[in-house]
């Protein structure tokens, strides 16, 4: 599995290239409507991740779709790059 890790946390994080577009619209969906520990735990209890790299996972998911998750940073990303511009944090813009 690809992994790469977050300048601004050092968490190193899967990738998830391949994971399913129900269960990653479900995860996302879970996030944005702040149920994080949902979502975590059925990213686990789905992909055989462990629940700390679940979590990692779910938090570094943006809650809103285009812009970074950390606050205050909050910076527009750029389609199609994981790390953030400004503060170069790791976002899942799914």
């Amino acid at each position: 599995m690809t992994e790469i890790r977050c300048k601004w946390c050092e968490a190193t994080l899967p990738i998830l290239a391949d994971l399913d577009r129900a269960l990653r619209d479900q995860v996302v969906d879970l996030v944005r409507h702040g149920s994080t520990a949902e979502a975590f735990g059925a990213l686990a209890r789905e992909t055989g991740l462990t629940l700390k790299t679940a979590k990692a996972v779910t938090l570094h998911i943006t809650r809103e779709r285009g812009t970074c998750h950390r606050w205050p940073c909050k910076a527009k990303l750029e389609t199609g790059r994981l790390d953030c511009p400004v503060c170069k944090g790791i976002n899942f813009d799914w």
